[in-house]
């Protein structure tokens, strides 16, 4: 980057649109801040180029019906199928994905299956493409001798480049500790449940948050706080440091094994998963089978409707008598801000309804089985 004499600015340093009108752009990294980077930017800019090694598949935050993508594809019915049968989830998503806009005609398609790669939510981005106001590109090969231009690794070239902005990630650091209590090795740290250092003598250090999960990270936080301040009370204790040792090596090794390689991918972990682990370890993890015998339509809820956080707030250390009431209502309270007039409110039937997509479809029967293991053995 010292050859390109242009502004160089790196994702974090973006604060707003304003002074890049007319400029030519190069945006590179196709993370979820480079994504919205280039679709704000294409609508100011003069021309906006985005740079990708190995392109990206492109989720929408809009899911069926108009709901929140993570409101209807987080919960127990779906991390069971994503777990025992990757393969179809791919097809069924790759179909899904292309329907939008074909990713090879976009420039888009990598080499990798959706579930190899952390999401890339965008809604706007094949808009952006189409009319023109972004283009994609392969990997910078080098800058131009002036410093002014950039050639990529198909040959081709752009002659002037006003601004490179990199979005190409961070590296994880923790320079307000000594490396004897957190080490950092290739972007990697050895934290049992990506909580807890495994080699400190007293349980005295928590890290909270640092995790990628296919989902929200609040509810992902909230447990790993409550998980905290039990051990930190003597309420619960830690396993030996073998085995969290031994765990930490097993998480690595799958992580390896799901995901492409790259240091973005070292704090993936799959939301349902994570959140029923740390709530099995406070002890607040709803039994939905018990539910869906005692109380129908709020075991129904917890076994198709998200991981919100008053799920764990129905049993075990600090639960909340008006969890059932929360769950019960969360999908009203979603729509509600959305809503036109107090009389479209009062004529909306409250009721929780099942999305029999094509997708759902197919794969019903044969999740009902891995879901009886999943959930309750």
């Amino acid at each position: 980057m010292s050859y390109c004499y242009g502004q160089k600015l790196h994702s974090w340093q973006y604060k707003t649109s304003h002074g890049f009108e007319d400029k030519n752009v190069l945006v590179i990294g196709i993370g979820n801040s480079g994504g919205d980077l280039v679709v704000e930017l294409g609508r100011v800019a003069k021309q906006v180029y985005l740079s990708t090694r190995r392109g990206t598949w492109v989720l929408n935050r809009i899911g069926p019906n108009g709901w929140p993508i993570d409101l209807v594809t987080t919960n127990e019915v779906m991390s069971a199928i994503q777990k025992y049968f990757p393969s179809l989830i791919n097809w069924l998503l790759e179909r899904d994905f292309n329907k939008r806009f074909n990713h090879e005609t976009y420039g888009l398609k990598p080499n990798h299956r959706p579930l190899e790669q952390h999401p890339f939510l965008n809604d706007d981005l094949a808009n952006r493409i189409l009319c023109g106001s972004v283009i994609i590109k392969p990997n910078i090969k080098e800058f131009t001798a002036d410093g002014h231009g950039v050639i990529f690794d198909d040959g081709s070239k752009v002659d002037h480049i006003d601004c490179v902005l990199m979005a190409t990630g961070f590296n994880i650091a923790f320079p307000y500790l000594d490396e004897k209590f957190l080490a950092v090795n290739e972007n990697r740290v050895r934290l049992y449940k990506y909580v807890w250092p495994s080699h400190m003598t007293h349980s005295t250090l928590a890290v909270i948050g640092l995790v990628q999960p296919w989902g929200a990270i609040n509810p992902v936080a909230e447990l790993q706080a409550r998980w905290a301040i039990q051990v930190f009370n003597s309420e619960l204790k830690l396993p030996s440091h073998l085995k969290m040792d031994e765990d930490i090596d097993e998480k690595f090794h799958e992580l390896s094994q799901q995901y492409i390689a790259s240091p973005r991918h070292t704090l993936e972990v799959r939301h349902g998963d994570y959140c029923n682990e740390t709530a099995d370890k406070i002890g607040c993890r709803p039994n939905i089978l018990n539910y869906l015998i005692k109380d129908f339509k709020l075991g129904l809820l917890l076994l198709f409707g998200p991981y919100t956080p008053y799920r764990y707030r129905l049993q075990g250390p600090n639960k909340w008598e008006g969890a059932r009431q929360a769950i019960l209502t969360q999908f009203e309270r979603v729509k509600y801000p959305l809503r036109v007039s107090r009389k479209q409110e009062q004529n909306q039937q409250k009721k929780f309804a099942i999305n029999w997509t094509p997708m759902f479809s197919i794969v019903f029967l044969i999740l009902i089985s891995c879901i009886i293991f999943q959930c309750f053995m």
